[in-house]
């Protein structure tokens, strides 16, 4: 099966199409709202509060800012998949929680509306102008936030089981990354040694407890400077004691400096 990959954007959403090959690696936070959907493929989704394996045909809501990664354990040549990003401003910010707040993970009978709503907008990337998919697209998208919303025939999965020490690691991490925590300190409230702290997060949720952190502040910096808040005072807020620092980590990660988000937003 030959490597696919499409993408188009409009008023706030966008779609990523793609079979084959990842060509995505390393973020593992994003600001927007995430619909993921798998159409083909083995695959393992890990996040915040789970790790479980996703079949074909199911659905995964990935609030912003949530920390997620899929891993394919399968021939990465068939896996297909498709995801929406709905930007936090899409829709009023009460009817986006409310719709968020339904649950994260479900599976659909092969003939639901929002199958048969993502299938159109595969077939729609090619068939389409790009002027024709931008009115289609953030249409077909706030249908599909509706359907989810009222979760007609759809099957809500429980979340995989993580073990007890991983969620707590994780609870230190969100509760105190933007300050100078050392792995010291997390092993101590975890009464762990360092090694044991650092393999358990490593093996449970797929990244370094140092990448993990770094990220996070990454994502919540650009929040902060889309939000109107100085570069320099991001960087403060955000757990580096010098600028030059929190430069190189920003611009290593969005490919672009902190001033030039800071301006956008001018």
């Amino acid at each position: 099966m030959e490597t696919i990959r499409k993408y188009a954007e409009s008023s706030h959403t966008s779609i990523k199409y793609a079979v084959g090959e990842i060509d995505i690696y390393g973020n593992v936070f994003h600001n927007c709202h995430e619909l993921y959907f798998l159409l083909n493929g083995d695959v393992e989704f890990i996040s915040s509060y789970t790790r479980q394996t996703i079949h074909p045909g199911q659905l995964v809501l990935i609030p912003a800012g949530e920390y997620h990664q899929f891993l394919v354990h399968s021939d990465i040549q068939t896996y297909e998949r498709c995801v929406l990003d709905v930007w936090p401003d899409f829709l009023p910010e009460d009817i986006l929680h409310s719709i968020l707040a339904v649950g994260k993970l479900f599976a659909l009978p092969a003939d639901h509306r929002i199958v048969t709503h993502i299938q159109y907008l595969i077939q729609s990337l090619s068939a389409c102008s790009k002027e024709d998919f931008s009115c289609i697209l953030p249409a077909v998208v706030t249908d599909i936030l509706f359907l989810i919303k009222n979760s007609s025939r759809m099957e809500t999965l429980s979340p995989g089981k993580l073990r007890p020490v991983s969620l707590q690691i994780m609870e230190i991490l969100d509760a105190h990354y933007r300050e100078p925590l050392s792995l010291e300190e997390i092993a101590g409230k975890c009464f762990l040694s360092v090694s044991s702290v650092s393999h358990i997060f490593k093996e449970d949720f797929g990244i370094s407890i140092k990448k993990y952190i770094l990220q996070k502040r990454m994502i919540g910096a650009q929040r902060a400077l889309m939000a109107g808040m100085g570069s320099k005072e991001v960087s403060l807020a955000y757990g580096f004691a010098e600028y030059s620092a929190f430069y190189r980590a920003y611009k290593q990660y969005y490919g672009v400096a902190p001033s030039h988000t800071e301006n956008e937003q001018q």
